[in-house]
């Protein structure tokens, strides 16, 4: 048994892996040359160090091919190879009077520290480009969805153009609104009524989401120390426990500015999905509705900022350190008190959730009735004047083009044709 495991780890692999290299960045670099350099510059060099620079001094300074940036090489460029080398040498004479910028230079480091320095610049050049790149391509797919629809269309008879006009004109346009309607009205936008003990729930303004949140507040309560003596630990201990208290409070507060943005992004989607089965389910081309699907993301927006008003502790702060705190009268204090805050926070939640949902509602339904008033303009024009709708069509075409070549050029400009662009 001994001997066969003897045998298993002498098993080596002999097969030699080859990596392509012809395409990558090759840096040679002489660590330990680089660090003594870098140590005795800076005075923290120690014997050993000292010693090593000494063996080093001849085949890094005096010796005609020194120098580890020599045989690097820049990917298939052999202009930004020579490029870089130039630039080393360059730096070698200026370095000729201190030998530890000389040694820097011949280990090869200060190549590459100039190398990610570089590419730290072109990429923090391609963060900032990455939002106009992104919105040419929306750019790029609306108009892309409108040539292939009025492409397909140009095909069509007028009694068939017509048919389509009255659709969108009449129908989709109606269906709609009638959406729009039937789901504000489910939703009950009546501001006098009160959110459903579900919805409250969900949006973190039920009564027993206040209790929680209390219940974690006289927790801390109970840590607060009940003399006000003056040692220095006890007064940060007590004021630690009383940023807590308000930390606790404040997180009523907190909790709705997260969760009312889940839900109206769940409500919104609901009411967007209708309309898209509901645009689905009409009869014109696979194209034309495309191109009546291509409306704005919604954003649901913010809540006002209740939680930075608050401050439950202040009126203690003062007296904690002085006198004798009793904890049920204090805890009692802040039910008292942070009652009306929630009560007055809960009514102003109410009507931002409802000023948001129907406002986001209206914007909804009025992106979708652009989209159809456009294209059925486009028909119309199509139906009237084909050879202007086909001139337009070409002009499109070459304008997408253009655009597609400037953000290809736009990449290119950045990273300088190099394999270097993030994955």
């Amino acid at each position: 048994m001994k001997k066969e495991k003897e045998d298993n780890l002498c098993q080596v692999d002999t097969q030699i892996k080859e990596i392509e290299l012809t395409d990558k960045r090759l840096f040679f670099i002489s660590g330990r040359a680089a660090y003594v350099a870098r140590a005795s510059k800076n005075g923290i060099a120690t014997e050993v160090d000292n010693e090593d620079k000494l063996d080093l001094e001849r085949k890094l300074t005096t010796s005609k091919s020194a120098g580890y940036f020599r045989y690097n090489r820049m990917a298939l460029s052999q202009s930004l190879t020579n490029q870089m080398i130039e630039e080393a040498l360059e730096e070698v004479k200026n370095a000729r009077n201190n030998i530890n910028d000389l040694f820097v230079v011949n280990s090869g480091l200060f190549s590459l520290e100039r190398e990610i320095k570089n590419y730290g610049n072109k990429f923090a050049v391609a963060v900032k480009a990455k939002s106009i790149i992104d919105a040419i391509q929306e750019v790029v797919l609306d108009f892309d969805t409108k040539i292939k629809a009025l492409d397909n269309d140009k095909q069509k008879q007028i009694k068939e153009l017509n048919k389509e006009i009255d659709i969108l004109k009449q129908d989709l346009h109606k269906s709609i609104i009638e959406i729009c309607e039937e789901f504000r009205e489910k939703e009950e936008m009546d501001k006098t009524k009160e959110l459903s003990s579900d919805l409250l729930a969900k949006l973190c303004l039920s009564d027993s989401a206040w209790e929680k949140i209390l219940n974690k507040a006289s927790m801390e309560v109970k840590k607060i120390w009940k003399v006000g003596f003056t040692g220095e630990w006890i007064k940060n201990y007590n004021r630690k426990a009383l940023d807590n208290i308000q930390l606790s409070i404040r997180s009523f507060y907190k909790n709705y500015e997260t969760q009312s943005k889940k839900v109206l992004e769940e409500k919104l989607g609901d009411l967007n999905q209708l309309i898209v089965d509901k645009i689905k389910e009409c009869k014109i081309d696979d194209e034309a509705k495309n191109n009546l699907l291509r409306v704005p993301k919604i954003v649901v927006g913010e809540p006002p900022r209740l939680s930075d008003q608050i401050d439950v502790t202040s009126h203690i702060s003062q007296i904690l350190f002085v006198k004798v705190l009793e904890r049920k009268s204090y805890l009692d204090e802040i039910r008292g008190k942070t009652g009306v805050l929630f009560n007055e926070a809960r009514s102003r939640y109410r009507d931002d959730y409802k000023n948001r949902l129907s406002g986001k509602i209206s914007e909804i339904g009025k992106n979708y009735i652009e989209n159809i008033d456009r294209y059925s303009g486009d028909l119309e024009r199509l139906r009237d004047d084909k050879s202007s709708i086909e001139k337009d069509l070409e002009q499109i075409k070459l304008l997408v083009k253009e655009i597609n070549e400037k953000k290809s050029n736009l990449s290119s400009k950045i990273w300088g044709g190099q394999n270097d662009q993030p994955l």
